[in-house]
């Protein structure tokens, strides 16, 4: 009776460690099997670095790749040009990345907040044409700018552009600029093109400073 006791407790024990490693390996079969497909390239999941997704559209495709996971901070520091026109676009953050971009077109979005822009000093073409941009102050850091155009936003203040050494043409029609000192203040500014059309800009503007600029050959074309 004893001895049948005890076989019957071990048969239960043995069924229950079996029971156990089965388990076990079904949990870790579980496991290789979900992380199998994960590259082991390290990116951010969950936090993008930019987070306005038809931006990280845009430069998915300036990449060539197919996936925002595949965008690599070595690579974005390598380009040098980048299309997002009338992509949709409201937030820039992230472009601070493209620390070597020369060419940029991000004309036609809705874009309000330029600030990421201040760092990219070695762009030349910037064009932010009909958004919907106020303050330009950022702008003031890119010494190397040569073709600045700001078409149809709602900036007043211009002060920015007197820092500017290299520009050529400034393109400003449609604005709510009254105040041209600035481009007067800028010592640089001869044989350069700029627009103005479209601008309530003010009789001392008109009469004093369109004159000034004139004389050291910057073609003004602006509405009377």
């Amino acid at each position: 009776m004893c001895s049948s006791h005890m076989w019957e407790r071990n048969k239960n024990c043995h069924r229950f460690r079996s029971a156990g490693l089965i388990m076990f390996f079904l949990l870790l079969s579980t496991y290789f099997v979900c992380c199998s497909g994960t590259s082991d390239k390290p990116y951010i999941e969950e936090i993008s670095i930019f987070p306005d997704p038809y931006l990280e559209l845009a430069v998915q495709r300036a990449l060539g790749v197919d996936y925002p996971e595949d965008i690599e901070l070595e690579e974005l520091n390598n380009l040098r040009k980048l299309d997002a026109r009338g992509m949709g676009i409201t937030n820039i953050s992230g472009l601070e990345n493209l620390q070597n971009l020369k060419y940029l077109y991000l004309s036609e979005n809705e874009i309000d907040e330029i600030a990421p822009i201040s760092s990219l000093t070695n762009l030349r073409y910037l064009y932010l044409s009909g958004n919907k941009i106020e303050d330009i102050s950022s702008i003031k850091h890119l010494k190397g700018l040569r073709v600045l155009f700001l078409r149809d936003n709602q900036i007043k203040d211009i002060r920015p552009i007197s820092e500017l050494e290299n520009i050529g043409v400034i393109y400003l029609r449609n604005n709510l600029i009254s105040d041209i000192s600035p481009l007067v203040e800028n010592n640089s500014l001869t044989e350069v093109w700029v627009w103005l059309e479209g601008n309530p800009l003010s009789e001392i503007s008109i009469s004093r400073d369109i004159p000034i600029l004139r004389k050291r050959d910057v073609e003004v074309s602006y509405s009377p």
